[in-house]
């Protein structure tokens, strides 16, 4: 995989000027894999012939901005991939779209490879589509904060259970979700009185669920000396997974479409300590804004909660504790 860079160099070097220049990639694998640039222009692209059941995730590949591709199937057995680079200015990031996707492949050819790849392309579509660079300070500390939760669901539920349940980055209601109970997890940086913003009527409506939790992360941001940054977080959570492929692979899904790429981990210097984590069980008279409150024709609701108003909903140690470990025996 580290030689990949200077693949793309010895592109760059190549004296061609008009058509493709191309060098296979990885020819270890019963598929032929090849990074590709076209002259004049310059641009890149990846080049799959993948060999195996062609599966049918490739349907869910679209045009998409940043990420274009296209899925060629030429019989039950055998597909193309090809995956655009859509500008020279995404350099790096590109060339670790390239590896990450190649790296998706393996050497069966029982498995479908196809669906394996368009699994990770669409995740990284997701991530084009809603940032394409670098996350924010408040992507950043919302991203820790919930990396912080799911530490503790993969201690209480275990890996599966919990990288599973993490559906945040799919654009769902609350950040966690398992069968009946979901947990949404909010960061501040706060040093004063703490609020959070609640971004629609939905988000803390309890209805069809047998229980949903809102975790506060209140955060210390430093621009160097204690604590830990995005990456470090990031590579604990690897630590606490187990060493198996899929899940690894689902919690990569999840990073990509939460808006973290590796090529990024450099700028990602701050610093976080998590000062406290207060987790509250939203029930009854719970402070909030639900759906059916709301008149007819009125929606798409935000709104700023007082952690203050939610003292009497707080949970101690142990009642999370009791609560996660009740979710964790429904299978």
């Amino acid at each position: 995989m580290s030689s990949f860079s200077a693949v793309w160099t010895a592109l760059d070097r190549d004296p061609i000027r008009q058509g493709i220049v191309q060098r296979r990639v990885r020819p270890d694998l019963p598929h032929d894999i090849f990074f590709v640039q076209q002259r004049p222009s310059g641009n890149r692209y990846i080049e799959m012939r993948l060999f195996g059941p062609v599966g049918s995730l490739w349907r869910k590949v679209q045009p998409s901005r940043g990420m274009n591709a296209e899925v060629l199937p030429q019989s039950p057995s055998k597909c193309v991939l090809r995956v655009y680079e859509s500008s020279h200015s995404q350099g790096q990031l590109f060339e670790t779209v390239a590896r990450d996707l190649v790296g998706q492949l393996s050497s069966t050819t029982t498995v479908s490879q196809v669906d394996r790849v368009c699994k990770r392309l669409l995740a990284w579509q997701a991530f084009f589509k809603s940032t394409g660079t670098e996350l924010s300070e408040d992507a950043q500390a919302g991203l820790v904060a919930e990396l912080y939760v799911l530490r503790v669901l993969i201690d209480a539920w275990g890996a599966r259970q919990a990288i599973e349940g993490w559906v945040g980055p799919e654009l769902a209601q609350q950040d966690f979700q398992h069968q009946t109970i979901a947990i949404e997890v909010k960061s501040s940086r706060a040093s004063g009185p703490i609020s959070v913003e609640i971004s629609s009527e939905r988000q803390l409506d309890s209805l069809s669920l047998d229980q949903l939790l809102l975790v506060i992360v209140t955060l210390d941001a430093r621009a160097s000396g204690p604590g830990l940054s995005l990456p470090d977080i990031v590579t604990k959570c690897y630590d606490q997974i187990a060493q198996s492929d899929d899940l690894l692979s689902n919690f990569e899904d999840r990073l990509i479409r939460a808006g973290y790429a590796s090529a990024h981990r450099d700028r990602y210097t701050i610093k976080y300590d998590a000062r406290e984590i207060q987790w509250f069980d939203v029930r009854g008279q719970f402070p909030r804004i639900v759906e059916s409150m709301l008149a007819a024709g009125v929606g798409s609701v935000r709104y700023r909660l007082s952690v203050a108003a939610c003292d009497a909903w707080r949970l101690d140690d142990t009642a999370v504790n009791e609560i996660l470990g009740e979710h964790a025996c429904r299978q």
